[in-house]
């Protein structure tokens, strides 16, 4: 290098004032930055503190607190609805024939001729009816019935 290229004296004692003002801003801005810091720290502790009381560690009425689903103390035990698979048994249906028949005794008038057993009791087979819903909407009540 060339002595014409370095600063002089002068230009290095302007540039050295230039830069300890930079810095004096520079320490002022990072002092104000670590003030703010502090206080939205203070300010965020106090929200937590807030956003944790409920009715049980604070004087505030259990309305309050909101509706929290309670949790089941049930465990799984794992197995599913109804009988296992492989188990003997299962619905018992209608058949024409029965294996066994057990009957009630006989219920009858003595005077009235027909069959021993009571037709109230006797297996009887149903067909489906056809249904037809009829709706009658009044100012005091809904009405639902089945007719024709």
């Amino acid at each position: 290098m060339s002595e014409s290229e370095l600063p002089s004296y002068t230009e290095l004692v302007l540039l050295v004032r230039e830069l300890r003002g930079e810095l004096a801003q520079t320490r002022a801005e990072l002092s104000t930055a670590r003030a703010e810091i502090t206080e939205v720290r203070a300010e965020n502790a106090e929200l937590r503190r807030q956003l944790g009381m409920n009715s049980k560690n604070s004087s505030k009425p259990c309305s309050s607190d909101g509706f929290v689903k309670p949790k089941s103390l049930r465990k799984s035990s794992g197995r599913g609805p109804g009988k296992p698979t492989g188990a003997p048994g299962g619905t018992l249906l209608q058949v024409e024939t029965p294996a066994l028949s057990a009957w009630p005794s006989p219920v009858r008038a003595p005077s009235t001729p027909g069959p021993a057993m009571d037709p109230v009791l006797a297996p009887r087979r149903i067909a489906a009816a056809p249904f037809t819903p009829r709706v009658a909407d009044s100012p005091v009540c809904l009405v639902v019935g089945v007719g024709q």
